[in-house]
């Protein structure tokens, strides 16, 4: 169980089975960072919420086998299986959580910084790093696609750039140039990291500069790369995605790298599906990337969750 920040944050929400984990700083229920909003998405509106064919969305496409669990899907992100095996509790409900990569993806005009924390001794080529920069803008943009156009959504494509690698020794990095720093020495979780002064998920106040980070707010990272040798399966949630060095590596010019999409859907506040029986008796579990097993890429079904979860949180930046 991968603990990332939970000693920075007043308590963490952890929900890990098997070989995935989200894991979320859930602080945000004392901390707004959209002062004068007030946020119409609080637990108390669990038992209200407005049924998915609510005027002014565009639910008349969504398929009707998927209406139900999507909606039992946001049941359980707002803390509507409180006590059953598995699921998150009320105070963990996305709904007062201010993390999510919708949130750093809106607070950053359509960017997403990323720090790479190199956990291995196997070399990294030039061509390697260009490699993996690639992935990552590729894969996320596998699911902010699924969000362009829809429902005054306002961009076509996530800017996406590394802005720093974080290693043991810097021999393991072959190339000279370092056209982004370049943390040696620096461990977290005993780990490489980059520069905490330059990380969100350590600065979550509105409006953050940065002051002491190398380089300012243009050279913060929203997001980390977690490469860890031996590592199977992975982790995922606000504060980035870990998966193993070889998978990663030996897939990076792949279309879709299903672990990584699996583990960044958790940074969207997705649940894991291993207890889903428990939750719901009669709906069948989704056709989704989030359901071990199941997908391989960002399905009809998830671009649909997203959706339906971007239109419940959109009010943040109306």
């Amino acid at each position: 169980m991968e603990r990332q920040g939970e000693s920075l944050v007043n308590r963490a929400f952890q929900a890990c089975i098997t070989a995935t984990c989200i894991i979320f700083s859930v602080n945000a229920a004392a901390f707004n960072p959209y002062p004068g909003n007030d946020n119409p998405n609080t637990d108390d509106d669990v038992p209200g919420d407005p049924p998915i064919t609510s005027p002014g969305t565009q639910w008349d496409d969504v398929p009707p086998d998927m209406v139900n669990s999507i909606e039992l899907t946001w049941k359980e992100m707002t803390g509507g299986f409180e006590g059953k095996t598995g699921a998150r509790p009320r105070n963990g409900s996305i709904s007062g959580f201010y993390n999510t990569i919708l949130d750093q993806v809106m607070q950053n005009n359509g960017k997403l910084n990323y720090c790479v924390r190199y956990e291995s001794d196997v070399p990294v080529s030039p061509d390697l790093r260009d490699d993996i920069e690639a992935a990552l803008r590729r894969n996320v943009n596998a699911w902010f696609s699924k969000l362009a156009g829809y429902n005054h959504f306002p961009h076509q494509h996530i800017d996406v750039n590394v802005v720093g690698w974080a290693v043991r020794n810097r021999s393991t990095l072959q190339w000279n140039d370092d056209p982004v720093p370049v943390y040696v020495g620096d461990y977290y979780e005993n780990a490489p990291q980059c520069a905490q002064v330059c990380g969100r998920f350590f600065h979550q106040e509105a409006g953050y500069s940065y002051p002491q980070c190398p380089g300012g707010k243009a050279n913060h990272y929203d997001q980390s790369l977690w490469l860890t040798e031996g590592m199977n399966g992975g982790a995922g949630g606000d504060w980035g995605q870990r998966v193993g060095r070889s998978y990663f590596t030996g897939q990076v010019k792949s279309e879709n790298l299903h672990i990584f999409l699996h583990e960044m859907g958790h940074g969207f506040g997705f649940p894991d599906y291993y207890n889903w029986r428990t939750w719901t008796q009669s709906t069948p579990e989704p056709y989704s990337v989030m359901v071990a097993g199941s997908a391989f890429e960002v399905t009809d079904w998830d671009r649909w969750m997203l959706r339906y979860t971007w239109d419940r949180l959109k009010p943040r930046w109306d």
